[in-house]
């Protein structure tokens, strides 16, 4: 059983991005550190942030690899990132995207149209035990009305959605922090 996020937040050690998150806030963490928990795990010998690293180093920063617009197929290149994590990390740039466009009246249309219980649903992955992955990114549109109402909230209130446990919370958290620091980027 995953320890919920208070009992996480309770502990001040932390040997991954997420825990560091947990204790410090996101303001602590970098944009390799979110990869990392979008991530999630790595392979022997090399850990999610040894990965993100190497997918920033390659790229030169999240604003760069947003201008190459990279594949699911260029992601997977780097040793130890399948296709579910690859998915994820485009799935957070695409939220920047809709952010932007949200922002920008002309491209409010471009916003409304993203499938955002689709983009959520890759960020969480797979769901419990007769819930996909998809029901559980709906019921938090449902609550949230859209990806962005999700902002500004305790990760606590989205243990209430049932199936999020702490892991996918963090990537949420990851994911829309990693969003919302694109969108920046983009009105730059």
């Amino acid at each position: 059983m995953n320890p919920s996020i208070v009992e996480m937040a309770a502990s001040p050690k932390w040997n991954h991005p997420g825990g560091k998150l947990l204790e410090l806030g996101v303001d602590a963490l970098i944009s390799d550190d979110l990869v990392a928990i979008l991530i999630g795990a790595g392979i022997p010998g090399r850990s999610a942030p040894d990965i993100a690293k190497d997918i920033f180093d390659h790229y030169g920063g999240l604003w760069n690899m947003w201008r190459h617009q990279p594949t699911i197929e260029d992601l997977q290149k780097f040793k130890g990132l399948g296709k579910s994590k690859a998915e994820r990390i485009l799935a957070a740039m695409k939220i920047g995207r809709i952010f932007y466009c949200e922002d920008i009246e002309k491209l409010r249309p471009e916003a409304a149209a993203a499938d955002q219980a689709a983009l959520l649903a890759c960020i969480i992955g797979s769901g419990v035990k007769g819930r996909s992955g998809r029901q559980i990114a709906q019921d938090l549109l449902n609550r949230y009305g859209a990806i962005s109402g999700i902002c500004g909230h305790d990760m606590g209130d989205l243990e209430k959605i049932k199936g999020l446990d702490t892991v996918k919370i963090l990537r949420i958290v990851a994911a829309i922090d990693l969003a919302i620091r694109l969108q920046r980027a983009f009105h730059m």
